[in-house]
């Protein structure tokens, strides 16, 4: 589903209410999920969030890998962690794009559970290590 594409938009909610019990256990245990590109606002996810799973926010254009991180992006995330968390609902919240040991705690700090990082783990020489630098600096900033 992306917001972008008013025509997925409008088939979505009802694609997400459908009953798919008939389907098997495989179908069953697909979760949903929607994606908002830099420039997308928030508020056009809030119809759908209660149906999905997980919200990945992109913090670059999607097309190609080592962009920068667009900042611009930190109030979206915090905006949907309050929404979130308002309605108390089980949404994981991603971050794809430009994604590096900086970055990795301000978007964990805004309210990103899940991080998605490619040049930063790849492009080093032990790719096990940059993992872990990664997720030690995103809950660095995360309360114990």
């Amino acid at each position: 589903m992306h917001p972008d594409k008013k025509t997925v938009l409008k088939i979505a909610p009802s694609i997400l209410s459908a009953d798919f019990s008939q389907l098997g256990t495989e179908v069953m245990k697909a979760q949903a999920g929607g994606a908002l590109n830099p420039a997308t606002p928030v508020d056009l996810i809030k119809p759908v969030l209660d149906k999905i799973d997980l919200l990945i926010i992109m913090s670059v254009n999607p097309g190609f890998g080592g962009q920068d991180f667009i900042p611009d992006v930190l109030p979206k995330i915090l905006s949907a962690r309050q929404i979130i968390d308002g309605h108390r609902l089980a949404v994981d919240i991603a971050v794809d794009g430009g994604i590096n040991e900086e970055t990795a705690r301000l978007v964990a700090l805004a309210g990103a559970n899940v991080l998605v990082a490619g040049t930063a783990i790849f492009l080093k020489g032990d790719i096990v290590n940059a993992t872990k630098t990664l997720r030690k600096s995103a809950l660095s900033v995360i309360p114990a």
